[in-house]
Order: structure tokens, then C-alpha cells, then sequence
């Protein structure tokens, strides 16, 4: 009877280790692909969600009366993103904003990067014109913008571009 040399082992078992140590680092690479594809869904369905409740120009209501919104959006924090209604001024060049009671989307294991504009954006009430908006609430109607959201652990980067001119994102 002939057996194993314990070089011979220790071969089997580090192919074996390695095999494994492969598939682990090409599963958790998966999983992260699709972290990062279900929060850019969330996010456009979110952008999609707003820009029909413009269409509506519903905010909700107080006290049993129906209160009518000026704008739509979103605001795009660090690794959240929020639903906004907001009220403008008398020339529509200042809005009062304030968080809806939508739940917010959290994007663990990823970061959100904004370029080109600030972190918030909306929909006018039944025009649906694209703005964004500054950190001391004024318009923005015009750039190309765009939304980085990043995988922490792939660095792997899904973009939303926002053009405010033409009224549009992708």
C-alpha cells in the first residue's frame, strides 16, 4: 500500500485554498456589482417617483387640507439620498425646503459624489423643468451635472447625468 507524501498534501491542499480564496474574491466582487446596480435603480426610480408627483403638484396634506408643493426632489447626502418638497418665494427664485416622510434610500458600502452642481435637485410643480439648487435654496436651470455613486469596497462607479437644460437624466 503506497500513501500520500506529506509534500504531495500540502500541494492538494494549497490548490484547494487557493480555489477558494478565488471564488470568495470573485463572489463578494458580484455581490458589490449588484449592491451598486440596486442603489442606481432605487435613485432613478426615486428621480422618477418626484418628477410624477410634480406632474400632481401633491405635497400632502395638514390639518385635512391639501397642500400644494412649488418643487419635487431629491437631495443627495454622502451615502443617503432624501425625498424634498419644497415652497418657493413670490418670483420662484428661493425655495423652502424640507424632507418628505418617504423613507430615505441608504446606500451602505457606497458614496454618492456630486459634480457640476450642488446635491439638490427637483422638478417646478407641472412645468416639470429640471433645476437644481444651491445650498442657500436659489435656481440653478442650467449645466450638466453628475451623480457618482461608488462601491467602497470595488471603487466601481455608476453615473447619473442630470442636463438641466434639457430637462433630462440617465
Amino acid at each position: 500500500m503506497k500513501a500520500f507524501t506529506l509534500i504531495e498534501l500540502m500541494v492538494v491542499f494549497g490548490i484547494i485554498a487557493l480555489t477558494l480564496g478565488l471564488s470568495i474574491f470573485g463572489l463578494t466582487r458580484f455581490r458589490a456589482s449588484v449592491e451598486l446596480n440596486t442603489a442606481y435603480t432605487n435613485v432613478i426610480s426615486l428621480i422618477n417617483n418626484t418628477r410624477n408627483k410634480a406632474t400632481n403638484a401633491f405635497g400632502g396634506s395638514s390639518g385635512g387640507s391639501l397642500q400644494i408643493r412649488d418643487l419635487f426632489g431629491v437631495d443627495f447626502q454622502s451615502q443617503q439620498v432624501n425625498s424634498i418638497v419644497c415652497t418657493a418665494n413670490t418670483d420662484a427664485t428661493v425655495y423652502s425646503c424640507q424632507n418628505t416622510a418617504d423613507s430615505p434610500i441608504s446606500l451602505n458600502n457606497m458614496t454618492i459624489n456630486v459634480v457640476g452642481c450642488d446635491t439638490r435637485f427637483g422638478f417646478k410643480r407641472l412645468t416639470q423643468d429640471l433645476i437644481s439648487l444651491t445650498n442657500v435654496n436659489t435656481v440653478v436651470a442650467s449645466g450638466i451635472c453628475s451623480v457618482e455613486i461608488r462601491h467602497s469596497f470595488t471603487n466601481e462607479v455608476k453615473t447619473i447625468t442630470i442636463n438641466l437644460v434639457e430637462n433630462s437624466y440617465k
